[in-house]
């Protein structure tokens, strides 16, 4: 799919280029295109072992294993055919009441609910099972998320899909042993960026009236639950920014993410440089600088004012009343990244801390790449108990031991750094409780940082 749509770019490019300078223009475009199919089949090893990673993953209908992630495959959470998700189920949880399946007593483990990046047109399930089983060997009850992508829906509406797969895990997650005040919006890339657009979704509906059809109608209000974080590896939280940093790599018309964000009509001009407000009304970075600007929202003070609001008349600003609905957000980067460079989530991290949101920038100095975020993980070995369990019994990682003996076994000794704190930030052992400074009625406090 991304390949496909990487030749419709460079078709439109090479269309777009000056008959004198096409020559130059198809050896660069072939040089690139090459490139990544070399890519594509460098990660042939991970696919295949990623593959019999989530073939032998016990299935979570039956009996229970004793010491084994078990998994629950294709949970719908939506009306659309990609609105399913996989369950990884950690050790000390599983399903209960209603779902047919033996109960076990659930620890309430802590819910990740991840969201893979692809260029917002590609991506499976089953790419993220070796990530997903050491996550819930640690004791991470992880959802694994399938959405609409790119021809068949845009960011908009894959954020929405997002949101619904939120509510359903506020709803669901203790009947799989998960607890719900623990739940983390997590994405890589593309998936850092549909997740918070999402949330900024919810933070603005907050503020909205419920819908209602006649005055005799029980009013709809949208679910503007929050999670207990956020957490994006190395996500794009500026459409435009980024789409400048692959214009200077050159592969800016070949990459989906324009067509995804800003519709086919881009696609068909492609030369032509996109319109800033299409970006910037898909970009969290930019919609947070505006909301530090702004005022808190009030009371309707003009007559037409508040039928307008009722339609959707002044919905789309965010404000700094819609930002402080916000979770805590950690941002994970690295210098080793040169797909999105860290200082894309440290642009972000500015924009939260100048809106107040509780923010922590995590930036790796040498590793991961952008891929190793999810690529590099790799379940431990049981057998009946992990080979290096501790004395007292329990499973390491999540198999019945607490967080504290969790995080002095074996995840802490075979991830490297930043697997490590994403551990610790989804099991709540590291919290993020208060933005660097805080705001005065919306202007910077005086001695704050730029």
């Amino acid at each position: 799919m991304v390949l496909l749509e990487a030749l419709k770019g460079a078709q439109v490019e090479l269309q777009c280029t000056p008959a004198s300078g096409r020559l130059r223009c198809l050896g660069r475009l072939s040089v690139i295109l090459v490139s990544e199919v070399f890519g594509i089949v460098s990660m042939a090893g991970f696919g295949l072992r990623a593959w019999r990673t989530y073939r032998s993953v016990p299935s979570g209908v039956g009996g229970v294993g004793g010491g084994a992630v078990r998994l629950v495959r294709d949970v719908r959470y939506g009306e659309r055919p990609r609105n399913v998700l996989d369950l990884y189920l950690p050790p000390t949880a599983g399903p209960t009441g209603g779902t047919g399946m033996e109960a076990v007593p659930s620890a309430g483990a802590p819910v990740a609910l991840f969201c893979h990046g692809g260029v917002w047109a590609s991506g499976e399930k089953w790419h993220y099972a070796p990530m997903a089983v050491r996550l819930a060997q640690a004791g991470v009850l992880v959802g694994v998320l399938h959405y609409t992508l790119y021809p068949q829906a845009r960011s908009p509406q894959m954020a929405a899909e997002l949101s619904t797969a939120l509510s359903w895990a506020f709803e669901h997650a203790e009947e799989y042993g998960g607890d719900p005040t623990q739940i983390s919006a997590l994405g890589h890339s593309a998936g850092a960026h549909l997740w918070f657009m999402a949330l900024l979704g919810r933070a603005r509906a907050a503020r909205r009236p419920p819908r209602s059809g006649t005055p005799q109608d029980t009013p709809v209000r949208a679910d503007v639950r929050m999670p207990a974080r956020f957490v994006g590896m190395a996500g794009v939280y500026d459409i435009g920014q980024h789409y400048e940093y692959e214009a200077g790599r050159g592969v800016a018309l070949l990459s989906t993410m324009a067509r995804a964000v800003a519709g086919a009509d881009f696609a068909r001009d492609g030369a032509a440089p996109p319109q800033p407000k299409a970006f910037a009304a898909q970009s969290p970075a930019r919609l947070l600088a505006l909301a530090a600007g702004s005022l808190p929202a009030r009371e309707p003070t003009l007559a037409g004012q508040a039928l307008a609001r009722r339609i959707g008349g002044a919905e789309g600003a965010l404000t700094l009343e819609d930002a402080a609905r916000l979770p805590p957000c950690v941002l994970m980067s690295s210098c080793a990244d040169v797909t999105v460079p860290w200082a894309e989530s440290a642009e972000m991290y500015w924009r939260l801390v100048d809106c107040s949101v509780p923010a922590e920038h995590l930036v790796y100095p040498q590793e991961p790449s952008h891929s190793d975020f999810v690529t590099v993980w790799r379940p431990l070995r049981w057998s009946g108990q992990a080979k290096d369990a501790p004395s007292s019994g329990s499973h390491a990682d999540g198999g019945g031991a607490s967080a504290e003996g969790t995080a002095k076994g074996t995840a802490a000794a075979d991830l490297p750094a930043f697997a490590q704190d994403l551990v610790a930030v989804l099991n709540g052992r590291a919290q993020v409780t208060q933005a660097a400074h805080k705001l005065r009625g919306g202007v910077r406090a005086s001695g704050d940082p730029p």
